[in-house]
């Protein structure tokens, strides 16, 4: 029970029940426990992400990842280097408008915290993004 998949159940589970329990029709809990416990995995893989990208940067001291770079060798998770690559692209649609990102601005806080958004302006990859948070 202490599976990935078996922890996803219990924690859809738990939020179904307590959404049934204030009234909301069956259907509409589904999908509002799905869809928080989807945000929840997408946060959990932002992390992690973000905790790659710092563990990179303590080793090289700046945040351009090589594209083709594979930090962890685990073939199913995505290569650091091409994550790095949509995050860059996300930063520059929300330079232009954010509601065209797929970040957040929490999410552009961590990339300014760990020093990405600095590293890839000292590079002319992205403009400077300033988000109240």
């Amino acid at each position: 029970s202490g599976t990935p998949t078996a922890s996803k159940a219990a924690s859809f589970q738990g939020r179904f029940e307590a959404l049934r329990a204030q009234g909301v029709p069956t259907a509409e809990a589904m999908h509002w426990a799905r869809a928080v416990v989807v945000a929840e995995e997408e946060e959990a893989k932002w992390r992690i992400s973000v905790g790659r990208l710092e563990s990179f940067r303590d080793k090289f001291q700046h945040c351009c990842v090589p594209i083709d770079w594979n930090d962890d060798g685990f073939p199913r998770r995505l290569p650091l280097g091409q994550w790095v690559a949509n995050q860059i692209r996300q930063v520059n649609l929300y330079v232009i408008n954010p509601a065209s990102s797929t970040l957040t601005a929490e999410h552009i806080h961590d990339l300014h915290r760990v020093g990405a958004i600095y590293s890839w302006r000292q590079s002319k990859l992205v403009e400077d993004v300033v988000v109240e948070v």
